[in-house]
């Protein structure tokens, strides 16, 4: 099993729905939760289909917001149909509920992570700012609510061990 932070604007109006990662496997999702309030989140379970090899690593979240200009990595697939990884870096600022990153977001990306450097997710990218282009995403605090409310229930599950779930 693995479970997908993205966002509620890529999962809208669906129960399941077919994930395809970078080695062209393709799984099928169940959408956990959304927050369509502001912070467009969304989540979703996926499962191995018997035979196959679901192999994922699982990404830490990070215990706190990022600073003030705090450097920060934004991860997405441009255009969505090349598959072909995009990392862009610049600074984070947080105003309210929104984090700004200042590098360029494209379409795509939405559903991207934020990841501050020690490669623990912040935020999920969901748009770009029109003026600039620069990545929008929720706040760390929205992101963080989000993934206890709904995300936390997905752990208090039983599970069969795995060697990449974390203990």
């Amino acid at each position: 099993h693995a479970l997908i932070l993205t966002c509620q604007h890529v999962v809208a109006g669906q129960q399941t729905m077919k994930v395809t990662f970078p080695d062209n496997q393709q799984f099928q999702g169940v959408v956990l939760g959304t927050d369509k309030f502001g912070a467009d989140l969304g989540a979703l379970e996926i499962a191995a289909k018997v035979g196959a090899s679901l192999q994922v690593n699982w990404v830490p979240v990070a215990g706190s917001q990022p600073k003030q200009f705090e450097q920060v990595l934004k991860v997405g697939y441009p255009a969505a149909t090349n598959r072909l990884m995009d990392v862009g870096q610049g600074s984070a600022v947080t105003a309210s509920d929104t984090l700004w990153v200042a590098t360029e977001a494209r379409s795509g990306d939405s559903g991207g992570g934020i990841f501050n450097l020690n490669g623990e997710l912040i935020s999920v990218l969901h748009s770009r700012r029109m003026d600039d282009g620069s990545t929008v995403a929720a706040s760390y605090k929205r992101t963080a609510e989000f993934y206890e409310r709904v995300c936390g229930r997905w752990f208090q599950r039983p599970m069969p061990p795995e060697p990449n779930r974390p203990p």
